[in-house]
């Protein structure tokens, strides 16, 4: 087999409809949590943009509602677990914000790997399980904004894989900050 071969069937796996999360990620999904809103990185952008999740105001998100959410990732973490024997959660840091048949759609730029635990005192935490070590580019869009001729380069998408330095939380923003310069001049 060749390298080609392999990269073909590699792309053939990848879902590139609204039905993949990592398309088409839903902040309000019942199997999402997000404890923050989603603010433009790149002012002028029209058709792609780069977004940046902020804080939102504590009154926002109810500790009930937190509990509830984390409980229902924390189940539906342990069901593919026990029946796949891989853990699916992952934190999500900064998305593409783009319109796709006039709809408007988010996708995360950064997965990093994480895990909801029962805490002890009957709730749930949610915790990076190696830091941002194992953080991962969404590979998904990449294909996908190959149908919107934007081919984001591998400068900028595998850092990830070739580095020895460190993942910090800094590292990923200024990744972001260079993918969003980059959209903007296309």
């Amino acid at each position: 087999m060749t390298q080609e071969f392999i990269n073909q069937c590699q792309k053939n796996l990848i879902d590139l409809t609204a039905r993949n999360a990592l398309i088409n990620f839903k902040f309000n999904s019942g199997y999402s949590y997000c404890e923050s809103r989603v603010e433009s990185a790149n002012q002028n952008a029209q058709s792609f943009e780069v977004a940046i999740k902020k804080p939102k105001n504590s009154d926002d998100f109810g500790v009930q509602e937190k509990l509830k959410k984390l409980k229902k990732i924390y189940l539906k973490q342990e069901e593919i677990k026990s029946e796949k024997g891989f853990n699916p959660t992952a934190y999500a840091f900064w998305f593409f914000k783009y319109k796709d048949n006039d709809q408007e759609r988010f996708a995360p730029i950064f997965l990093v790997p994480a895990i909801v635990e029962r805490d002890g005192r009957g709730g749930f935490t949610a915790n990076l399980e190696n830091g941002f070590q194992d953080t991962k580019f969404n590979f998904a869009i990449r294909e996908k904004f190959k149908e919107f001729d934007i081919n984001l380069t591998n400068k900028l998408t595998d850092f990830l894989e070739n580095s020895s330095e460190e993942i910090t939380h800094e590292t990923l923003n200024q990744k972001a900050q260079e993918i969003a310069a980059f959209l903007q001049n296309k």
